[in-house]
């Protein structure tokens, strides 16, 4: 695949996508990854560019072994955490990323999680009522 074309098809993915070269240099992101890691992270090293250990590491495997990863990126957007899985895919001389926004899975799990611990608790408080009433008689 020719650079232009690359250009192309990452400019035309509606979530943030970023191609890493084989000199691990940030070459192409589309709006949505400029948005997301700003104009700065272009023509600049991948490890300077995106600065998370965990997803660093990840990137680097994935170059070492040309196996698909995934990685976690977790930025901060006014007083909320935003997280996202990175999955890294070797391609044509470098590597191309794709973020996935998993925030409102993970807030919704975590929701239905705390609701679950909260109504068992509730039935249980009135249910060892019932039984502490029952022995007695």
């Amino acid at each position: 695949m020719n650079d232009i074309s690359a250009k192309h098809l990452i400019a035309a993915l509606p979530f943030p996508t970023v191609f890493i070269t084989a000199n691990q240099k940030v070459a192409f992101a589309n709006r949505p990854a400029i948005e997301l890691l700003g104009e700065q992270v272009l023509n600049q090293n991948f490890v300077f560019a995106l600065r998370q250990p965990g997803l660093i590491a990840a990137i680097e495997d994935t170059a070492a072994s040309l196996e698909k990863r995934v990685g976690k990126f977790t930025t901060t957007v006014g007083q909320s955490d935003v997280r996202y899985d990175v999955h890294i895919a070797p391609a044509d001389g470098g590597l191309v990323l794709t973020f996935e926004d998993t925030s409102e899975a993970k807030d919704l799990a975590s929701f239905r999680r705390d609701f679950v611990a909260n109504v068992s608790h509730e039935l249980r408080t009135p249910l060892a009522s019932v039984v502490v009433f029952i022995e007695t008689l």
